[in-house]
């Protein structure tokens, strides 16, 4: 679990678009173990390879340290979880999610928006 004062915590980020990508580079900027899970292979294999993710945050250097997968199973055991995804897609990462965390892992939605499906807010979805 993290604490307080977490000075170098194991951060997971789900969905690696401009907002998420930008969310890891600024954690890893201040020695976080980060790794950003991309729907997209190709994403994540130009983040692993090349330091940069050119479709969502073109021109933008990141940090070597951040680990992008695509495979949900792959981002081990973080401390804590930021689900930053596009609302339509929020329900189903949720579940995939619950499959692969220790149910006390904390998940931080940092979306925005509600389920058009349902109308309910992503909170509730969650």
């Amino acid at each position: 679990m993290p604490h307080e004062s977490c000075e170098s915590c194991e951060i997971a980020i789900i969905g690696a678009g401009a907002w998420g990508t930008a969310l890891a580079q600024t954690l890893a900027a201040r020695g976080h173990d980060v790794v950003l899970w991309a729907h997209e292979p190709e994403v994540a294999d130009e983040i692993n390879r090349h330091h940069r993710n050119e479709r969502y945050l073109a021109g933008v250097p990141l940090a070597p340290a951040i680990r992008a997968t695509h495979t949900l199973s792959e981002i081990g055991a973080p401390e804590i979880v930021l689900l930053v995804v596009p609302a339509q897609h929020t329900r189903r990462l949720a579940r995939g999610l619950a499959a692969v965390l220790a149910p006390e892992t904390p998940v931080v939605l940092c979306a925005k928006g509600f389920e058009q499906a349902s109308g309910k807010l992503l909170g509730v979805v969650v």
